[in-house]
């Protein structure tokens, strides 16, 4: 896994500075789940050019950004699991450095202490947004004393490997545990039984995240913080919640 994600940050350090090199105008990046340290990226803002983060974006770096609001998704995501009935729900989260991560897992904290449900610790899991971290992480559920009755997923790789492997050990979905994912990926709809999840309006964000790059081009605005768009995301129901 580490030599996963040094290659994964040492490349996109390749692409930035071939793009500094190039003398482009702007960069649009969202940044590898593996990136965890941004000088490659202040470079660009040094020399005074236009960066606009989407999706992941670093806390540290003051420029444009566009995101979708990971907390309530998660919160709405662990609360339609409790208005279902579920009430010892486990979530398999992300790379601890990513703030999305964060988001969501303070999301899913948030809507069980409101709800009076004890968090359990043993109920984390990490993963690396892989449908391979979904099933190891799954495979760990089930050695588990006691088995939760939901889990809720980073993201929807995560969720399906999780479904592969409770699948593959004969536990029924959703009768038995359900699954909830978040991204609405074009698969989540087709896996079997099909994925309850959280969708980002993903066009919407390239879009905004284009207009935010052209106006800094354009030289519209200077006041960079000021421009940090959080779009809503929405709850798809299919039939891997109970």
């Amino acid at each position: 896994m580490a030599s996963q994600s040094n290659e994964s940050y040492e490349t996109e350090v390749t692409v930035i500075n071939s793009f500094l090199k190039s003398r482009v105008d702007g960069l649009l990046i969202s940044p590898s789940k593996h990136t965890n340290k941004y000088d490659h990226i202040e470079k660009f803002i040094q020399k005074g050019l236009p960066v606009v983060m989407f999706n992941r974006i670093a806390q540290n770096l003051n420029i444009p950004s566009v995101t979708v609001n990971d907390y309530l998704g998660s919160y709405n995501a662990t609360d339609y699991l409790i208005r279902r009935g579920c009430r010892k729900i486990a979530h398999i989260s992300g790379p601890k450095t990513l703030l999305l991560c964060k988001q969501r897992k303070t999301g899913y904290l948030d809507c069980l202490k409101d709800n009076n449900l004890t968090f359990r610790e043993e109920w984390l899991f990490e993963s690396d947004f892989s449908i391979e971290s979904g099933i190891q992480a799954a495979e760990e559920i089930l050695k588990l004393g006691e088995m939760p009755d939901a889990v809720f997923c980073i993201c929807d790789s995560v969720a399906i490997g999780a479904m592969l492997a409770l699948k593959k050990k004969g536990i029924k979905i959703p009768s038995e545990i359900s699954i909830m994912g978040f991204t609405n990926d074009s698969f989540a709809s087709v896996a079997d039984p099909a994925l309850t999840t959280i969708s980002q309006p993903i066009a919407e964000i390239g879009k905004k995240a284009a207009e935010l790059l052209l106006l800094q081009l354009n030289r519209k605005f200077t006041k960079w913080d000021q421009q940090n768009i959080v779009l809503d995301t929405s709850l798809v129901i299919r039939d891997s919640t109970q």
